[in-house]
């Protein structure tokens, strides 16, 4: 749920309009309950996503392969949120206090390019043929 946490963060932008430091963690506070609460809901209406595999499952389709390939669409869109995450929380004009630690920024970029090689890796496979 990546496209959740930039949409919700698009949507809280501009509640933070006091500009003292203390404040702002408050509020960070707040937006951190919050966002639990959304993504336990979101997590929710996932979980009621068995409903199609109920239906492929009816229809006489493999529901394994079905979720195999939903799972490797989800694994090569991946990045796409990850990179400009990854990029934006590093950046201390953007972030200004709340910019990640150091060890935090080289965590997460070793684990995006980690996701993005082993893409890379599955597309290879796919289209070559190699095992």
């Amino acid at each position: 749920m990546p496209h959740a946490v930039f949409l919700h963060s698009a949507l809280t932008n501009d509640r933070v309009t006091d500009p003292r430091v203390e404040f702002k963690k408050y509020v960070l506070r707040l937006h951190q309950a919050e966002s639990v609460i959304m993504f336990t809901m979101a997590g929710l209406v996932n979980a009621a996503n068995t409903i199609p595999t109920t239906i492929a499952i009816l229809l006489g389709l493999n529901p394994l392969i079905i979720l195999v390939y939903s799972q490797v669409a989800l694994s090569l869109l991946l990045p796409l949120p990850l990179v400009p995450l990854w990029w934006f929380t590093r950046n201390r004009d953007l972030m200004g206090v709340f910019t990640n630690r150091r060890i935090t920024t080289i965590l997460a970029g070793i684990f995006v390019l980690l996701i993005i090689g082993l893409n890379v890796l599955l597309l290879y496979f796919t289209f070559t043929g190699a095992s």
